[in-house]
């Protein structure tokens, strides 16, 4: 009778946690632990096209620092979600506003209170403890951030 009560107890607990809506499941503190660029190499070959030979090595190595500089600053932000709103740390400066999930689950728009501009962020994964966004920076990239949950 025990066993019984203990296996009707977890499974219930199971199907609450997998019934809970992700929008319920982003409300806590993320942070950044991994961030990349598709198409990279890509995004190079086009940032290259117009520069003369000459400058090609000192843009390229200019650029090459850029990209570094953007992933490792990246991986410092911070994401907060609570019910109705967010803050959001990035590059050492604080950004709140509302948010809303998808109705099909698919993406995240973040809604700042000082920029009118709506930021539509591609949900990759999301489970309890990681979520995984993706930004589109130009036709043919995006940036793919992978938050862990705090």
């Amino acid at each position: 009778m025990k066993k019984l009560l203990l296996l009707s107890s977890f499974a219930i607990a199971l199907l609450i946690v997998s019934c809970q809506s992700k929008a319920g499941r982003v409300i806590g503190k993320w942070t950044v632990s991994e961030c990349s660029i598709t198409n990279l190499e890509e995004l190079k070959k086009n940032s290259m096209n117009g520069v003369p030979d000459s400058l090609e090595a000192e843009y390229k190595t200019k650029m090459e620092g850029q990209i570094t500089a953007f992933i490792e600053e990246s991986k410092k932000e911070t994401y907060s979600f609570e019910k109705d709103s967010f803050d959001i740390v990035r590059r050492g400066k604080s950004d709140v506003g509302s948010w809303k999930i998808s109705s099909d689950n698919k993406m995240l728009f973040l809604i700042p209170r000082e920029n009118p501009a709506v930021e539509g962020l591609d949900i990759i994964s999301f489970s309890a403890k990681e979520l995984k966004l993706s930004k589109k920076i130009a036709p043919e990239s995006s940036v793919i951030y992978t938050l862990i949950k705090n």
